[in-house]
Parts: structure tokens; C-alpha cells; sequence
């Protein structure tokens, strides 16, 4: 009787556990996400007037580079002269209360941890004939966003913050 009183002591453990992995994953994730930010936050603050313009231009001249077709810088140099991490800015949902890390490029590491850049895209600085392509995977950034995105109503609005 003893032997079948722990076996489902253990079974019930287990389903406990089991249920509660996926919110202790997207908790870790949020606090990762929200460190990332925070170092992006004050590496920008860091920067002096002529950094953060130098670092606009390089954004800008590959926005154009792409739309003069004429020869596109390579985004690989974009991610070795702009800030020291792969950050580029955050994505911001108020109405949801999302915070997420954009970075440079959509490699699997990134959309662990945020939203992806799409290489080739224009960068999110804004300006004429700017596309710029954002990409994130609710199975890797623990549906953070994607997740809460049926609680959006039209009219809802998001920022990217750059710089």
C-alpha cells in the first residue's frame, strides 16, 4: 500500500513540475530580456553626441545602400562598427506590456533572447522607402510576444527605440 502512496506522490510531483517549467522558462527569459535592454540602455547613455551620430550615419548609409542597388553594404561590417553588442534597440508594446531586444541579425542565439533584424532589410531608423524586417519565434523567446499578441486591439501601437 505504502509502495502505491509514493508512486503517485511522485507522479503528482512530476506534473507540478511539468506544468510550471514553461512559466519558470518565460520568467528567465523575461529577466534575460529585460538585462539585454538595460545594457543596451546605458551603453546609448554612455555614448558621447558625435558617437551617436556616427552611428546613426552607418545606419542611415546602409538604409541607402540598399535602395541605391548599386552596391549594398555588407551588414556583417554594420554589426562589427556599431555598438558593442549585437543590440541594435528594443521593440516596446505598451498596451501588453512587451519589452523585447532587437538585434542585429536573426540567428537562432537572437531570437532566443528577442526580436531578430532580417539581413538585407532596412534598418529600423525610419526614413523614405524604409522597410525594415523584424522577426521573432514564439518557440524561442518563450512566446513572450507572441503569446499576448490576441490581447492587441486595433489602434494599439509599438515603438522601436534606435539609438
Amino acid at each position: 500500500m505504502k509502495k502505491n502512496n509514493v508512486f503517485w506522490r511522485f507522479v503528482f510531483g512530476a506534473g507540478v513540475v511539468c506544468a510550471f517549467l514553461p512559466l519558470m522558462g518565460a520568467w528567465k527569459e523575461g529577466i534575460r530580456a529585460n538585462e539585454s535592454i538595460q545594457g543596451y540602455e546605458k551603453t546609448v547613455e554612455s555614448l558621447n553626441e558625435a558617437s551617436i551620430d556616427e552611428n546613426w550615419q552607418l545606419l542611415e548609409a546602409y538604409n541607402e545602400s540598399l535602395r541605391s542597388n548599386l552596391s549594398w553594404m555588407e551588414y556583417e561590417k554594420v554589426k562589427e562598427h556599431f555598438l558593442p553588442s549585437d543590440i541594435i534597440g528594443y521593440l516596446s508594446i505598451p498596451s501588453i506590456e512587451v519589452r523585447l531586444p532587437i538585434f542585429l541579425g536573426s540567428e537562432e542565439e537572437h531570437l532566443k533572447e528577442g526580436v531578430g533584424h532580417v539581413a538585407r532589410s532596412s534598418l529600423p531608423v525610419g526614413g523614405v522607402s524604409s522597410r525594415a524586417l523584424l522577426t521573432g519565434h514564439s518557440g524561442l523567446a518563450n512566446g513572450r510576444l507572441f503569446s499576448r499578441l490576441d490581447e492587441l486591439e486595433r489602434g494599439d501601437f509599438f515603438l522601436i527605440n534606435v539609438l
